[in-house]
């Protein structure tokens, strides 16, 4: 059975200011509630999110907690009554509810749209992913990024995955672009490490996968748009391949 200690170390936020204020502190250790379990934390993601807080652009709400790290990996040591889903000793990681998703603000695109929180006070992400056989928590996409075309949903990393694999591919990003027939044309936006045609590469994602994940269009870049993270600018692609912004 496992002994929980009365206390624990936190890493906590001195003060508002760069990553030096980040200082361990001795706290009392929290006891799981109802259907809450207690994870013995073996490493922590510190996300934008936590970085704002840190900043101090904006105070965690009350009822959550200011310790950062949203998310984290360790060991189940304590369940709350009604926990059926897991048992001691399994090694999890999970997304945390805290100050940094739970803020007044998480970025300007939630801008004056109100509480976006669920009944419970969580907070949905939009990301889209899958457990696999052994509970392995794998993260595939966005659902704002999924293309529907003809009534289906594709997920353009089941694609990206594909062509980043040929040899003349550097780096792609697959996008749906507005289409009157079908309600969106698959487009992969290609950076080349060489020359490369364009059938080739359609010929490649239809040999192995199915043929409506086929690119309608593929188009070339010298790189790109990402955001300091590096995460791809879908939106900045899709403007692009819009006929209004074509000469």
């Amino acid at each position: 059975m496992s002994t929980v200690p009365p206390q624990m170390t936190a890493i906590t936020i001195r003060e508002p200011g760069g990553p030096d204020v980040l200082v361990p502190q001795t706290r009392p250790a929290p006891s799981p509630g109802a259907e809450e379990v207690l994870v013995k934390v073996a490493a922590a993601g510190v996300n934008r999110p936590d970085v704002m807080q840190r900043q101090g652009l904006y105070p965690p709400p009350p009822g959550a907690s200011e310790i950062p790290g949203l998310e984290i990996a360790g060991e189940v040591v304590a369940l709350g009554h009604g926990v059926s889903r897991f048992k001691l000793g399994d090694k999890v990681t999970a997304l945390v509810a805290g100050g940094g998703v739970r803020g007044g603000q998480v970025s300007g695109e939630y801008r004056g749209s109100g509480s976006l929180l669920d009944d419970e006070g969580w907070f949905h992400t939009r990301d889209r992913a899958h457990f696999d056989d052994d509970g392995y928590l794998f993260i595939s996409g966005r659902t704002d990024d999924t293309i529907i075309r003809g009534g289906e949903n594709i997920a353009p990393a089941e694609i990206e995955d594909v062509l980043v694999e040929h040899p003349a591919v550097k780096d792609v990003a697959v996008v749906g672009v507005p289409d009157d027939e079908w309600g969106a044309r698959i487009v992969a936006v290609v950076v080349a490490a060489q020359e490369v045609a364009v059938d080739e590469l359609r010929d490649y994602v239809r040999s192995r996968l199915r043929g409506s994940r086929t690119p309608d269009e593929v188009t070339f870049r010298v790189e790109l748009p990402r955001t300091p993270t590096g995460k791809v600018i879908r939106r900045e692609l899709v403007t692009d391949l819009l006929p209004s912004s074509r000469p």
